[in-house]
């Protein structure tokens, strides 16, 4: 018996050993770092990536092919070479092309090094925000899912990431960086989640600002082409809506957040403005720079960024730290959206302006005027009897990507929707961002199927009736639902058949001018080399006063143009185009005289 328990312990203790041993090398493993190193070229970045110790036969590399904001497919098209694993002798390993972003390397616990080469991807918005990588000699934006794949079994290690560039490039999107020399600078992630959320960005025309908000270091960077805007320009401008966001989400506890704003000085049709959240910073593609001399221009673009910004940053909350469990499973093969969409972008387009009006960073009559935009969008749609369910839509949104721009109408509405009701119910105890963070304060992470139960459960009364009638069907509130709230509104015919007939055809960077095609009253077309608009040097803000605008009246503008090197004088007019009828707008207003529960209900949801 003693002997059969010593052999016993014997075995135990040595298995306990060879457990601890492979325990402690797999941690050794897990906590060594991945060094990248990352060479900028004119047009294209060498990439590099060892340090591996890769413990298994094969091993998978996957470039996402989707991130988190984007609802598209992302189809790695920059990379321009093969694929080439090297093992630690310098022979070539063995490497299968699954799919445009999957490859198998066989062979790799002997894997040294991954090299390949990236090509620039083309200009244009969507290849700058997500789904490129772009570099020339004044700009690199090196989007983080197009530059390095997961590795399978390796995403948690942490990636250190040396990046080899021109002296004249600087870095304007991460606040981690250790700057070795003029041409070397490393950043360090904790894993690739992390790295996934911090695209780079170098920029041989910007400029920096750095603001201490309670515990939150924000950092303003900007490149600016002509250098006309600087960081100081949009620190300016953007400080009271990072404050008033960073307040509304302080129990997030940020401690660090970039802001990083590409101008441009190329105009087609490739480029508008569009932005995207990560989870310690946003980044901003901006069509044109704005004329900060000319008063009206700088009201379309200040306006304009504070929503972008209270927007993107407001998605520090959802989806970045609050979601469903599809939507934390995003980077895996059979990733589903769920029917979630509707918090994701409705109730952050929504909310995002609510905290700009709850702080007095927009005024009363912005506010309502957004409010009544989004109305118009959605009523527009549903009264054209295309009814779309937000829940069904967002399910198949990969599918459909086209339907995108009904979740920050509709869904902008039904969020209004909801807030209402839920104050209304809880007679001022609750507003939906207040559930949403109850939730969240057990459930970071919730089951999709989940949510509009908790919803319904916090807030009692007929939520889920609400639910079902608005977000899961395709019902939209009656135009007397608003008025719970102390809001009134009426229809009013503000835009009608008369518009500029022109468009833009492209911009001449020698002399700060735009070509347009300017449709005659005959409707033959004449270009035109437009230099001013009624005395404003033209930019696309400026321009924005007659694009796509529709008027009651008839309009004129005077212009200056070129003919040849000369500058004359002339004007556009507006003409009629009876294709539709005049639309009818929903203008909102708050009441000035309310009952007692309409006071409730409004004072619960705008009060700061």
């Amino acid at each position: 018996m003693q002997k059969k328990s010593f052999l016993i312990k014997f075995l135990i203790i040595s298995f306990i050993g060879l457990l601890v041993g492979c325990s402690s090398k797999i941690d050794e493993v897990a906590n060594k770092k991945i060094v990248v190193n990352l060479r900028l070229n004119e047009n294209s970045i060498d990439v590099n990536i060892s340090n591996l110790s890769i413990n298994s036969d094969t091993v998978v590399l996957s470039f996402p092919k989707t991130i988190s904001g984007t609802y598209h497919y992302i189809e790695n098209k920059n990379i321009s070479s093969d694929i080439l694993a090297v093992d630690s002798l310098n022979s070539l390993l063995l490497v299968k092309q699954l799919t445009s972003n999957k490859y198998k390397i066989i062979g790799a616990k002997s894997l040294k090094s991954i090299r390949y080469s990236l090509k620039s991807s083309k200009y244009n918005s969507f290849n700058v925000i997500s789904k490129g990588a772009y570099i020339d000699k004044k700009l690199a934006v090196l989007n983080s899912n197009i530059l390095l794949p997961v590795i399978s079994g390796n995403d948690k290690r942490p990636i250190s990431i040396n990046i080899h560039k021109d002296k004249l490039l600087n870095n304007i999107s991460n606040q981690n960086l250790q700057i070795k020399n003029d041409t070397t600078e490393c950043l360090s992630f904790n894993n690739y989640d992390e790295f996934l959320n911090s695209p780079i960005v170098y920029s041989a025309n910007s400029s920096k600002q750095i603001l201490n908000i309670d515990s939150c270091s924000l950092e303003v960077a900007v490149h600016s082409p002509n250098n006309r805007i600087s960081a100081n320009d949009i620190m300016k401008i953007i400080e009271p809506t990072a404050k008033a966001v960073l307040k509304e989400l302080h129990f997030l506890k940020q401690k660090k957040y970039n802001l990083a704003f590409i101008f441009n000085d190329k105009l087609d049709s490739g480029l508008f403005n569009i932005a995207l959240e990560h989870s310690q910073s946003s980044i901003y593609h901006l069509f044109s720079e704005p004329d900060f001399s000319n008063e009206k221009d700088s009201l379309r673009f200040v306006k304009m960024i504070k929503h972008y910004v209270a927007h993107e940053m407001f998605h520090l909350f959802t989806p970045l730290n609050f979601k469903d469990e599809k939507m934390a499973n995003i980077l895996s093969d059979d990733f589903k959206m769920s029917q979630h969409l509707w918090l994701y972008e409705g109730f952050v387009e929504y909310f995002s302006a609510k905290i700009l009006y709850k702080n007095a960073t927009i005024s009363e009559k912005d506010f309502f005027e957004f409010i009544s935009n989004k109305m118009f969008e959605s009523r527009a749609i549903y009264k054209s009897g295309f009814k779309k369910s937000l829940a069904k839509y967002s399910k198949y949104i990969y599918k459909y990507p086209e339907n995108l721009g009904t979740f920050y109408s509709k869904g902008a509405i039904i969020a209004f929707s909801l807030d209402i009701h839920i104050a209304k119910t809880t007679n001022g105890k609750y507003d939906l961002f207040d559930v949403l963070k109850k939730i969240y304060s057990t459930n970071k992470v919730f089951k999709s199927d989940s949510l509009f139960d908790n919803i319904s459960k916090i807030v009692g009364g007929d939520t889920k009736g609400f639910i079902n009638k608005y977000i899961i069907g395709m019902e939209f509130p009656d135009d007397s639902f608003f008025q719970k709230a102390g809001i009134s509104h009426e229809f009013v015919f503000n835009k009608s058949g008369h518009y500029f007939p022109v468009n833009i055809i492209r911009k001449n960077l020698n002399r700060e001018s735009v070509f347009i095609e300017y449709s005659m009253k005959n409707f033959s077309k004449k270009t035109i080399e437009l230099a001013e608009i009624d005395g404003c040097p033209v930019s696309l803000y400026v321009f924005s006063k007659i694009y796509h605008q529709y008027f009651k009246n008839k309009r004129s503008v005077k212009i200056k143009y070129f003919d040849g090197d000369l500058i004359k004088e002339g004007k556009l007019e507006t003409v009629y185009w009876k294709r539709w009828p005049k639309p009818k707008v929903w203008n909102f207003t708050q009441m000035r005289s309310m009952n007692k529960d309409q006071k409730l209900v409004h004072d619960k949801l705008f009060s700061n």
